[in-house]
């Protein structure tokens, strides 16, 4: 074998090797830019994630609150109310509601219980 033909072949190895080389690193580039991006894509939405999840828990113990003195404020209300009213009478609603529920009704029946204790399991069968 010629020598000059050894050294031909040994550089196209060495070529193509480098060649084959670069092709790989390139790739493999490209590949961890697009992981790398990705990456930053999930970081931020897990950041924007966070801080809209730190928004609502403080929405909702300022909605707590809000709520707690509501309900104070009705409580002191209703015992206001109550402390005007010495006789004893019951509110307008509750005058209401007492007429409803004594009132018969068409659709739905009484609440009394039956008089064997069961609810009867045919209604319309006569």
């Amino acid at each position: 074998m010629d020598m000059q033909l050894l050294l031909w072949v040994a550089a196209s190895a060495v070529v193509s090797g480098l060649a084959v080389g670069a092709g790989v690193g390139w790739w493999t580039m490209r590949t961890v830019k697009v992981l790398r991006a990705r990456l930053e894509h999930a970081e931020q939405a897990r950041a924007t994630a966070h801080e809209r999840s730190r928004q609502a828990r403080q929405q909702v113990a300022q909605l707590q609150q809000a709520l707690a003195t509501a309900k104070a404020q009705q409580a002191a209300a209703d015992e206001a109310a109550r402390a005007h009213k010495p006789d004893g009478t019951p509110s307008r609603r509750e005058q209401l509601a007492r007429k409803l529920d004594d009132e018969p009704t068409l659709v739905l029946p009484r609440r009394e219980l039956p008089a064997d204790g069961f609810a009867d399991t045919m209604p319309f069968q006569d």
